[in-house]
Parts: structure tokens; sequence; C-alpha cells
């Protein structure tokens, strides 16, 4: 299923049954955030959903400890959302990138309405300032005309069993939670940042806040033709009170969002 190379990790098919084992394998670091090779996108299938930040470890031993899911791209064809459990998919690939913590995806999958679309994802741990997480996720609707929407979200609410939400904030432009760890005293401020891209011209579209229990982010939603193309460029801020004063993490993590790409 996996090709190896001195600089790269390959994978050329997609399959369900293995896709869980794949995830760990493919997990990727750059010293501070760790992840699993999940889907950005919500999948309904077998998979392992996890971000682990070093500085935030479990009172009961020195292992890390698993942060509420960062980022969630989620993108719907009218009444249909991009799962690749129930789409069928025609082409896969995924490439981890060894020594950059960067990881990219590739794949073409048909809805059971019939409607296709190529994806193109990729994921970067920043290696130079190790508290930040990129992500690029671009859609070509190959044969859909409609409406379609992009949410991009902090989180899923079934992974918070470990947190407690102390705050969660959002503006026009940035999202963000402050977080404590039920095991223990520790606490993680995450705050997102992004930019949709319409066949590569920047979008000034003022998107749906969306802020419900363990939930925060932003919805785009708009009318496509044939072959037009979405980008939603993501960045995201993750910082810990082994590095920082707890009363500083939620300014700590929005000054260390960038202002532009």
């Amino acid at each position: 299923m996996l090709q190896y190379s001195p600089w790269k990790t390959e994978q050329n098919e997609f399959d369900p049954q293995q896709e869980a084992l794949l995830e760990e394998q493919l997990a990727f670091s750059n010293g501070y955030i760790s992840q699993y090779a999940y889907f950005e996108e919500p999948y309904s299938g077998e998979q392992r959903v996890g971000t682990f930040v070093e500085g935030v470890l479990r009172a009961s031993s020195s292992s890390p400890l698993e942060i509420p899911n960062p980022a969630v791209i989620s993108v719907r064809l009218g009444d249909e959302r991009l799962d690749l459990h129930y789409w069928q998919t025609q082409r896969f690939y995924r490439c981890l990138h060894k020594g950059e913590a960067r990881l990219e995806r590739h794949f073409t999958a048909t809805s059971p309405k019939g409607h296709t679309v190529e994806v193109d994802a990729e994921r970067q741990l920043n290696m130079k300032n190790p508290h930040l997480l990129e992500i690029s996720y671009s859609v070509r609707f190959v044969d859909y005309e409609g409406l379609i929407s992009f949410l991009t979200l902090i989180s899923d609410s079934k992974r918070f069993d470990e947190w407690y939400t102390l705050q969660a904030s959002i503006d026009d432009k940035i999202a963000c939670m402050w977080l404590q760890a039920k095991d223990g005293d520790k606490q993680v401020s995450v705050a997102q940042r992004h930019w949709l891209y319409k066949n590569g011209a920047l979008q000034d579209d003022r998107a749906v806040k969306i802020d419900k229990k363990n939930v925060l982010g932003f919805a785009h939603m708009t009318d496509v033709v044939k072959g037009d193309v979405f980008t939603m460029k993501t960045v995201l801020s993750i910082v810990d009170s082994t590095r920082f004063i707890k009363s500083e993490l939620t300014a700590k993590a929005i000054e260390n969002l960038p202002s532009s790409l």
C-alpha cells in the first residue's frame, strides 16, 4: 500500500479498510506539533484523527495529550457533503515528505448523486515557527453547477472529552479557542485565520460566523459553474501554558498569526 524512499512515503490508492492504520503510519511532526495523516474534510469511516502538542503532557504520564482537531474543512455541493466514506474515489494519492513535516493529498471522487470533484490538499507544519500549522485545500467542481459551501472550523465537538472550553472568540477574520485539560491544569489556545480564492483570485466576501458549543469557525457560500476552482488557505497558531503565561495564551496565539500569506 505504501511506497518508501529516503525522501518521502507515498500512497497511490484509497483503501477504507486500511485508512486508520495508514494515518498512523504517515504521522508527521515539526518537533512541537504532531499529527496523524487524517483527512481535512469530515470522514465517516474509521480513522485516527489526532493532533498532539509536545508541551501538553498528561498528568499521569509523559505522553503528549491530544488536543481537539484544530482544523476541519467541510465542503458541500447543495445538500451533499464531501465524504470519501460514501463517495466513489477514482484517483487517490497521498505523500508524506520526510524532513519537511509536509503532507499532500490529491483525489478525484464522485458523489452518490453523480457530481465529481478534484481535490488538492496540503498540510504543512511550519519548521521555522513550530506553533504554526498551514493548510491549503482546493476543490475543482468538474460537472457541478449550483450552491456550494466551504466551512473552516476549529475543533470537532466529538473530540472534547478531555478538555474544558475557557473562552471562545470570533470576529470577521480570526477565530480563537482557549482550552484547559481535564487531566491536570495544562492549557492550550488555538487561533485560526483563513483566505478564500476563486479561480486564483482572492475573495473579499464576508464569511458567516459559526459559534456553537465546541465548534468555532467560518462558512462561505456561493454559486459555482463547471470548472470553477475554490481554494481555502488556513493558518493556525497553537500555543500552550508550558511556554507562555496562561492569562496571555489567547493574545499570544492571535499575535503569532500572519496578517497575510
